[in-house]
């Protein structure tokens, strides 16, 4: 063990790198090395008034899209925990369709995109990105939402542009 110790730490060259090291990362400025100072040095920097939010940073488009994310995300946990506690009533015409998975269908595609709505603002077209997921998550999930509850299936057939207008939200991320 003792050998050991003085290969690694015990040595001249050891001992140089770990001084060099501790003059590196705890040195801040005025030649002192205690770690009590460079910890309130960096949270002063860090806390000061310079630091913004991206919220704050994004201006108007930021403001908007996190907003809609916020009430997007909470409609999806509100709707995602009544479809947990709801009666599902299946029709005994359509054996293979479960509302039940419809509706948990949906809710994800709704809770994923709320989430995505948050990164919208720091894309190129913040705009186009964000209308064309915000239509898609509508179009999709509504009509999902819609059909899993009432078990009426008239607006299905928006549910596939709903689906496209997703797609084309994030390749909006790519190519825009």
């Amino acid at each position: 063990m003792d050998a050991i110790n003085t290969v690694l730490f015990n040595n001249p060259v050891s001992q140089k790198i770990i001084g060099t090291t501790k003059s590196i990362l705890f040195k801040n400025g005025n030649g002192s090395t205690e770690i009590k100072e460079v910890t309130q040095t960096v949270a002063k920097t860090v806390t000061g008034p310079t630091a913004m939010s991206l919220f704050d940073q994004g201006g108007r488009p930021a403001s908007i899209f996190i907003r809609l994310a916020g009430l997007s995300g909470a409609t999806a946990v509100i709707l995602g925990a009544y479809g947990a506690h709801t009666s599902w009533v299946k029709d005994p015409n359509k054996p293979n369709r479960d509302p039940k998975a419809i509706f948990e269908t949906a809710n994800r595609y709704h809770f994923f995109h709320s989430l995505a709505l948050m990164a919208i603002p720091i894309s190129k077209r913040p705009y186009l990105t964000g209308l064309l997921m915000t239509s898609g998550m509508v179009l999709f999930s509504g009509t999902c939402y819609y059909a899993a509850l009432t078990n009426d299936e008239r607006y299905n057939r928006l549910a596939p542009i709903g689906g496209t207008l997703l797609i084309l939200g994030w390749m909006s991320l790519m190519f825009f």
